[in-house]
């Protein structure tokens, strides 16, 4: 048999044992449950650098895209300059044409007025209108 103090250290290193046990168990789950840390810290460094080249490239595209809306807008308003300088120029162009219609309508019409009046003369006169 054993006595009273052999069984109380028994039960002792049982509960040491026990112990030991759950502390080596639970050292494995915080190495565990570092690791997982790490990882996730790992994982959020990279996210962020991710995140802050999209931002950059975003910052990029937004400036560019203002770029191309301004040198869009000014080549617009260059091309209605130049097409109403154009119309203008055209219209000065037709009018000045129209103007020298007009000449030469006048003139036809009085070229036919003193043939007309040619042609009354010379019937008045009697005489033949020879042509050559």
């Amino acid at each position: 048999m054993k006595s009273g103090v052999e069984a109380e250290l028994e039960a002792t290193n049982a509960k040491k044992d026990l112990a030991e046990s759950q502390l080596k168990a639970i050292e494995f789950e915080l190495q565990t449950l570092l690791s997982k840390v790490d990882s996730l810290q790992e994982e959020l460094c990279k996210e962020s650098a991710l995140h802050q080249e999209t931002a950059a490239k975003l910052q990029k595209l937004e400036i560019d895209n203002s770029m191309i809306k301004s040198a869009s807008q000014l080549q617009k308003a260059t091309i209605v300059e130049e097409f109403k300088i154009n119309k203008d120029k055209q219209m000065a162009i037709a009018a000045s044409q129209f103007a020298e219609c007009q000449k030469t309508i006048a003139s036809i019409g009085w070229q036919l007025k003193s043939l007309a009046t040619m042609d009354d003369f010379l019937i008045d006169s009697g005489e033949p209108l020879l042509i050559q």
